[in-house]
């Protein structure tokens, strides 16, 4: 799950890091083609670093949810997987008095 997280981890950031970089040359030299002059352009400047914002935070929100769904699937795979290997459901380990802890994969006693 370490190994999961970290790819996971490392997409988002380079993701990030490939729109960053886009955004920087091609924004600039779109601002240069269309604003020549110099006070003109600094303020677009100022307006363009905040889209840059505005945008990156939308990108950022959507690569984090798309990777929490991700995640619940899997880890809703990985339940359905531990109950078919052990045989029985949460509530027919509780009948026997113990139920089966997937976080420290213990039994633990529940009477």
């Amino acid at each position: 799950m370490k190994r999961f997280a970290f790819k996971s981890a490392l997409l988002i950031a380079l993701t990030y890091a490939l729109f960053s970089g886009l955004w920087i040359i091609f924004s600039d030299r779109l601002l240069l083609l269309l604003i020549p002059d110099a006070t003109r352009l600094t303020q677009w400047q100022t307006y363009k670093g905040w889209a840059f914002v505005f945008l990156s935070a939308f990108l950022l929100f959507i690569s984090l949810v798309l990777e929490m769904r991700r995640r619940r699937k899997v880890e809703e795979i990985l339940k359905e997987s531990e109950e078919k290997l052990n045989g029985r459901s949460s509530k027919e380990d509780d009948r026997f008095g113990y139920r089966y802890s997937p976080g420290d994969g213990a039994f633990q006693r529940t009477r």
